[in-house]
Parts: C-alpha cells; sequence; structure tokens
C-alpha cells in the first residue's frame, strides 16, 4: 500500500480507479459515489464469474482435439514444418 495514500478503490458507478486518502467516509472523486466495501467486492466477484464464463465459452472452441482436419482445411503439412526446422 502507497503511504498516505489508502486503500485503492474501483467505483461501481463510473469505474475509475481512485485511492480514499484514508478518508473515514471514501468518495469517488470522479461521480461522488460513497465507497461500499462490501458491495465493491460483490462487484468484484460478479466481474470475476462473467470472465470465467468467457474464458469458459472460448476455451470450449478449442477443446475439439480433432485438429488433423484443421490443419488440412489450413493447407499446413507437418513434413513441410520439419524441412523447415532441419534447414535452421
Amino acid at each position: 500500500m502507497n503511504q498516505g495514500l489508502g486503500k485503492k478503490h474501483l467505483c461501481i458507478e463510473c469505474g475509475t480507479k481512485f485511492y480514499d486518502l484514508e478518508k473515514p467516509e471514501p468518495a469517488c472523486p470522479r461521480c461522488g459515489r460513497m465507497v461500499d466495501e462490501e458491495e465493491e467486492k460483490r462487484h468484484e466477484i460478479s466481474d470475476v464469474r462473467a470472465l470465467e464464463e468467457v474464458i469458459e465459452d472460448k476455451t470450449d472452441l478449442f477443446k475439439d482435439d480433432d485438429t488433423d482436419e484443421i490443419d488440412e482445411d489450413l493447407g499446413y503439412d507437418e513434413e513441410e514444418e520439419d524441412e523447415l526446422d532441419e534447414e535452421d
């Protein structure tokens, strides 16, 4: 933690990142919304869950182990890669 700056916060209203400057009742400097640490934690947890869902959806696209068909469709040739490796 930076000395004298207090805790770092992310305003759930406008997205501004700011330090609370160790004030007893910190508020966002941009929109004035008061910091509610419990609400901030819930918001962070929901953001993490949403991100996990997006990552899971994206990784599902790559779970197909049948890469030979994909390689053929792209014109990929393993022998050609081996020849290039040998030339280096």
